[in-house]
């Protein structure tokens, strides 16, 4: 059962499972067209803003950005945040097989961990919506 349902400029809209505390996804709408169902579309990532989610490699929201970069080394691309001045952007994209997809680390000033993004590499690196 879908709690929530906000759709984001008939581009794609975010889908927040009921019982699944910090779990969301952003889907894509089918054809470009504004969803009318909460179950139509494709996900394009899966959000971690709390609750228990983590990756194979232990990281969750309120791990450190130093805790992300000893978990993955060298693969993991750092940018500023684009709100929160001293906020970073933590990216490891896949390799070979899996290049299109990544996870995206969000972190606040104080460099923790406040969200996680799985999946298209286009739609983890989505600022503003599905844009």
């Amino acid at each position: 059962m879908v709690e929530s349902f906000e759709p984001f400029e008939g581009l794609c809209y975010y889908a927040n499972p009921a019982g699944f505390e910090g779990l969301g996804f952003m889907v894509g709408a089918p054809d470009g067209v504004r969803p009318e169902d909460p179950l139509d579309g494709i996900i394009l990532r899966a959000e971690a803003r709390g609750g228990p989610w983590q990756t194979l490699s232990g990281i969750r929201v309120g791990s450190t950005a130093a805790e992300v970069a000893e978990a993955y080394g060298p693969r993991i691309e750092t940018e500023p945040h684009a709100y929160q001045e001293g906020g970073q952007y933590l990216t490891l994209t896949g390799t070979e097989a899996d290049a299109d997809y990544g996870v995206r680390f969000e972190t606040t000033p104080e460099l923790v961990v406040e969200d996680i993004f799985s999946g298209d590499a286009r739609s983890i690196t989505a600022i503003e919506g599905c844009a």
